[in-house]
C-alpha cells in the first residue's frame, strides 16, 4: 500500500481508537498513528542498500514505479516478481515489540501501529497475489534473492 494511503487509513484507526478508548494518551494515538507509517522506513534502507543511493524522492519513485509494475503483472506471475526485504515487515518484529513491551510500555503502541500496517498490507497482498510475502522476516531473507 502506498504511504499516502497508510496516513489516511492510520489516522482514521487513531481516530477510532481515541473514541473507542478515550483512556488512551494523546501521545500513544501519536505513538499509533506515526508507527503505522513509519514502519516503512524499512523500504528506503532497502533501496540504499540494493541501489547505493540516499535520494528519498529516487526511492519513493522507485517503490510506486515496481508497485506499479506488480500490479499490472499478470495475477498469476506476481507469485514469481523479485522479492524484497524489509526488516520490519514480519511476525518476529511484531512478537519482539510486544514482548519489550512488558518492560517499555511505549512499545505497546508501537506494536499496534506496526500490527495495522501489516493488516493493511496482507489485504492488499490478497486482493492482489496470491503470493504471502510480509508474514515472516526471516521467511523474506531466505527468498530474497538480491
Amino acid at each position: 500500500m502506498n504511504p499516502p494511503w497508510h496516513v489516511f487509513f492510520g489516522g482514521l484507526f487513531s481516530i477510532f481508537l481515541f473514541f473507542l478508548f478515550p483512556e488512551i494518551e494523546m501521545i500513544n494515538l501519536f505513538l499509533i498513528f506515526f508507527s503505522s507509517i513509519l514502519i516503512d522506513v524499512d523500504h528506503y534502507l532497502f533501496y540504499i542498500y540494493e541501489k547505493r543511493g540516499f535520494s528519498l524522492r529516487k526511492a519513493y519513485a522507485y517503490f510506486i514505479n515496481h508497485k506499479k509494475k506488480w500490479k499490472n503483472s499478470e495475477r498469476d506471475s506476481r507469485k514469481t516478481f523479485p522479492t524484497s526485504f524489509f526488516i520490519f515487515h514480519g511476525l518476529e518484529v511484531l512478537l519482539l515489540l510486544f514482548a519489550l513491551s512488558f518492560f517499555f510500555k511505549p512499545l505497546y503502541f508501537i506494536f499496534i501501529g506496526f500490527s495495522f500496517h501489516l493488516c493493511l498490507d496482507l489485504i492488499e497482498q490478497a486482493a492482489y497475489s496470491n503470493k504471502s510475502q510480509k508474514i515472516s522476516v526471516l521467511n523474506d531473507f531466505l527468498n530474497y534473492k538480491g
